[in-house]
């Protein structure tokens, strides 16, 4: 322990300095000067006159800027520095400065008023402290602190000489190895069984550390850099190769591990990253991303809750937590873990703990301290059956192998190279043994493996320098240089938030994680930015192309986004503001998405209101019941608009109460049809409602807006309010707020604990299941849609029932809800060719057409049927899909043989009588109020031209097959907007407005 300790006692702290003067035989011989660091705020210099270099040049005992408190407050390249000073120069506001300043006190090891009291950092267990870190011990009682017995087996002799020679015992007193090795600064060991060992061996990895102070920062960064290279969070640097996965830190809610592979080459060495943080896993190498199974491309990144992942420049990724946790990787060997305060003394790992102490950085899981990196390490494995590191052997073993390390590691330390005024400021000691190591290890590889070796030490003292404010451009011709493409020029301190297309118009100056990083990598030149649509080409801002659903589009071009038509201008999408539908989704076991896209579970089986119409005199009414039966897991659908009453059970539809066998039903109020084999689809003004018993689409045009309320919520763009209660509060439990929108008063909703926390077994099943989302079927669509979402949705439903038959339905209509969701995005994917999703959904008789349909996630809406070309029904959204069986071109679905469906030619198809409720076969005739009409092509032809059925309208409206789904009101005739929606239906003669009384 002393060996590790009296390493420590040779850091030096930028705050504490100390020199002792010469020793007398008085008391002041304990007395020492000590240089103190002072600081004031006071003018900030003059920001047009002001460099860095020359601040560090000023003496000691001078007042001068105190950089680390600049540090401090997130400043960490020398330009933000100069901006800095310029800008509190030309506010006349003050800068911190700092001095040293020597002062009398007790020498280290020393204290007491008269400073005669010495000081034992290991306690004299069983003995009196009698000099700084010196015991002496009772009778029986050997050790740096006394703590073991005289025949205890763990001490040694120690030795001056490699011989062990009598001569060269240091003392009659035996000790620990690491005392002898560390702090008596021995050669060799003595052992109880008389072996005679050199204190390398015994404690090999004690040599090989280096420390850093640190100040107090609201973070602290672990760096692996090289092969075997680590520096602590709180500084420590050590060296420690092992082939096995090792936890670099972490606490019991998440944890990062490291493995390094293939590293006896330089060329061939990478390490991979393992990062588990919530309910996700990342794994990383290099530029190979994979998050929760899905693997991302070389430029996507993530966005997903409190997980994001960024590919900020060529050379870095960007991982962040919202809890606090960071990293970022290049694409060779470097990682940087940076975590927040909140996590002090709280981690544990490779990177140590976090205490701003080095002392215990070495601790190992049962929270004792190692005096042997090589064991520190093993004991972070985190698979035991991995096999433990072998002892490092020193790799420059020849004197020429060594002379030749320091030749070419002697630009770090070379007064008139490229990091000459950076060796004033830092403590190169750990990065030029490095170097020298590295060097020595790679000579059998070839030139090339000592150039990257080479390369990656200058890279980790360059990281160092732009640490302290100081730039350097080390790079040459022929010196590990770096080539830039797309008009790039490379930097050693490149910002973390380069300005591109998307961003550019954002101010990152505040930015914590923006003004905390920098990276050496490729820029843009002044005044361009990053153009990810170009392949990464530096454009100036005007020329930026713009970004929607995995698509790119060159400046000017102008496309659809939902009712709005857009322009791309400079990297954003100019559009018109037309209040646009909103659709709120019910899918499986009740999850919910609302109207501004508020997303929750329900778990209950009442009936509950998921769409209420505040202010108005037909009061659409829409309600939901989770009807489960041994039988059937379908959901029970109730719409009640003015005074027509339609209920959905089990596929079969009832209006009014009675049972309805034949759709469609019309009046004008409704509209219900089967639309395709898979949905039932109502449609009234200013709604559509699609239905297939487990999933309901309820999409409201803007005459809604502020104006309803539910589980469906507010449909006000603004989904904080979605919990609005009957009494105008925004709940914040979602039981109290479900249980508000209850129809049943008497009914209960059960607790809102997770499923699969009710059944491990289940949840295992339902993960492996559910894991087809993000599968490579699914991955054209998953960088555009994400699909957490609906395998949170999937794995829910899978838990909440051991019903196999039930399972496969909930399972099928999850993966039906994520295509729909890819189509919407100009995404298809043919999800029923995977055998799985097949098998489960013909057991749910799910996308089985017949009749020589074919099962599309968007069946063609508009003429698809005989019935269609019967009723010429305008109701076609050609913005929404209806999945369901679609005939081939030329065809067209009858139904009119209930549940036996036939795609047939035009003249084959049968027309549709809506005043008997009948279908008529090609060829037949029926008599109507206007003579006899007769069948053909799917129309009626009749003997009179006028033959149209007469509807009541209310008040003075007149029926219309192009009534407007958002009209025209004296409420809004002076900020009325046409939404470009219509129905078949009743509405106000031309030249008229709609009023409400």
């Amino acid at each position: 322990m002393f060996a590790y300790l009296s390493l420590l006692s040779a850091i030096i702290f930028s705050a504490h300095l100390t020199y002792c003067l010469a020793a007398t035989q008085t008391k002041l011989s304990n007395i020492c000067s000590t240089t103190v660091v002072e600081t004031k705020n006071d003018t900030c210099p003059d920001g047009s006159a002001f460099n860095i270099m020359s601040e560090y040049e000023r003496p000691a005992s001078d007042w001068r800027i105190d950089f680390y408190e600049l540090r401090t407050q997130g400043l960490n390249t020398p330009d933000q520095v100069l901006d800095y000073i310029k800008t509190r120069s030309g506010s006349r506001s003050l800068c911190l400065y700092q001095r040293k300043v020597e002062k009398q006190a007790c020498c280290e090891g020393w204290t007491g008023t008269s400073c005669d009291e010495p000081i034992c950092r290991v306690a004299c267990v069983n003995g009196q402290c009698v000099a700084p870190d010196t015991c002496s011990c009772n009778s029986g009682y050997s050790g740096e602190g006394c703590q073991y017995s005289q025949n205890d087996p763990r001490l040694v002799q120690c030795f001056r000489k490699a011989d062990c020679s009598i001569s060269s015992r240091m003392s009659n007193e035996s000790m620990s190895i690491s005392y002898c090795c560390g702090d008596q600064a021995g050669v060799a060991t003595v052992s109880a069984d008389g072996s005679c060992k050199l204190c390398s061996s015994n404690d090999e990895d004690i040599s090989n550390i280096t420390t850093q102070a640190h100040r107090k920062l609201n973070y602290a960064t672990c760096v692996l850099w090289g092969r075997d290279h680590i520096r602590t969070f709180d500084g420590l640097k050590y060296d420690f190769q092992g082939a096995c996965q090792y936890k670099l830190t972490g606490t019991n809610n998440w944890e990062v591990d490291v493995q390094s592979d293939n590293c006896d080459q330089w060329a061939t060495c990478t390490k991979t990253l393992s990062v588990t943080l919530g309910g996700f896993r990342v794994v990383a190498r290099g530029k190979s991303v994979n998050v929760n199974g899905v693997i991302l491309n070389s430029t996507q990144g993530y966005v997903n809750g409190p997980l994001t992942i960024e590919r900020r420049t060529e050379d870095y990724t960007y991982l962040r937590y919202s809890d606090g946790v960071r990293c970022k990787w290049d694409n060779e060997m470097t990682i940087y873990v940076t975590v927040e305060q909140t996590y002090m003394k709280q981690v544990k790992g490779l990177c140590g703990t976090y205490t701003n102490k080095i002392e215990d950085d070495l601790e190992l899981p049962d929270g004792s301290l190692s005096t042997s990196v090589t064991n520190f390490g093993d004991e972070w494995r985190t698979d035991s059956g991995c096999a433990a590191s072998a002892v490092p052997i020193n790799p420059c073993s020849t004197p020429e192998l060594l002379s030749g390390a320091e030749i070419a590691c002697r630009p770090i330390r070379d007064p008139f190279d490229s990091f000459k005024l950076c060796n004033r400021v830092i403590n190169d000691t750990h990065i030029f043994e490095a170097c020298k190591r590295d060097h020595c290890a790679s000579a059998k590889h070839g030139a090339d493996a000592q150039q990257q070796a080479l390369c990656s030490a200058f890279e980790a003292m360059a990281r160092d320098c732009e640490d302290n404010y100081i730039h350097v451009n080390w790079r040459k011709l022929d010196r590990c240089p770096k080539t830039c493409y797309n008009d790039k020029i490379y930097t050693e301190c490149a910002t973390s938030c380069p300005a591109t297309c998307q961003n550019h118009r954002q101010d990152f100056r505040e930015s914590i994680d923006c003004s905390k990083d920098c990276a050496p990598g490729c820029v843009c030149p002044t005044d361009t930015v990053i153009d990810i649509g170009r392949n990464a080409s530096c454009v100036k801002p005007d020329q930026c192309t713009c970004y929607y659903h995995g698509k790119y589009y060159l400046p000017r071009q102008t496309i659809s986004i939902d009712c709005n038509e857009c322009i791309c201008n400079g990297g954003t999408w100019s559009c018109t503001k037309k209040y646009c539908s909103r659709t709120c989704s019910v899918l499986g076991t009740n999850h919910i998405q609302t109207f501004d896209g508020k997303n929750y579970a329900v778990r209950g089986s009442c009936e509950y209101i998921l769409v209420q119409e505040i202010n108005s005199a037909t009061g659409l009414y829409i309600t939901m019941t989770n009807a489960y039966k041994s039988t059937s897991n379908y959901k029970e659908l109730t719409v009640k608009i003015n005074q027509t009453y339609v209920f959905i059970k089990d596929k079969n539809v009832y209006i009014n109460g009675e049972v309805r066998p034949t759709l469609p039903f019309k009046n004008d109020q409704i509209t219900v049809k089967r639309e395709t084999t898979v949905f039932i689809v109502l449609t009234g003004r200013g709604f559509q409602i699609q239905f297939d018993g487990i999933r309901a689409y309820i999409r409201l045009d803007p005459i809604f807006v502020n104006n309803t309320r539910g589980l469906c919520g507010t449909y006000d763009f603004n989904s904080q309010n979605d919990f609005l209660t009957h009494i105008s509060i925004v709940e914040t439990n979602i039981k109290t707020f479900v249980d508000d929108y209850k129809s049943d008063l008497v009914c209960t909703t059960p607790s809102q604990q997770h499923p699969c926390q009710q059944n491990v077994v289940n949840e295992k099943q339902a993960q492996y299941k559910c894991a087809i989302l993000k599968s490579e079927l699914f991955a054209p669509c998953s960088s555009v849609v994400n699909p957490s979402r609906f395998i949170d949705n999937c794995e829910f439903d899978l838990c909440s029932d051991a019903n196999a038959r039930f399972q496969n339905i909930y399972f099928c209509s999850a993966v039906a809800a994520y295509a729909r969701e890819c189509y919407l995005a100009n995404i298809t994917i043919n999800w029923l060719s995977d055998s799985r999703i097949q098998s489960a959904c013909q057991d749910a008789q799910y996308g089985q057409c017949a009749g020589g349909a074919a099962y599309s996630d968007c069946a063609p809406k508009c003429s698809q049927t005989c019935h269609q070309l019967t009723t010429k029904s305008q109701t076609c959204y050609e913005r929404e899909c209806i999945a369901g069986c679609s005939c081939p071109s030329q065809t067209y679905l009858d139904i009119s043989v209930q549940d036996k469906p036939q795609c047939v030619p035009q003249s084959q198809c049968s027309c549709y009588d809506s005043e008997s409720n009948t279908y008529m076969k090609a060829g037949e005739i029926v008599a109507k109020s206007c003579g006899n009409c007769t069948c053909g092509n799917g129309e009626w032809n009749c003997e009179s031209q006028i033959c149209e059925k007469a509807v009541a309208c209310p008040a003075n409206q007149i029926y219309s097959t192009n009534a407007s789904s958002c009209p025209q009101t004296c409420e809004n005739m002076n900020s009325w907007q046409d939404c470009g929606i219509t129905f078949e239906g009743c509405a106000c003669p031309n030249g008229q407005v709609l009023s409400h009384d």
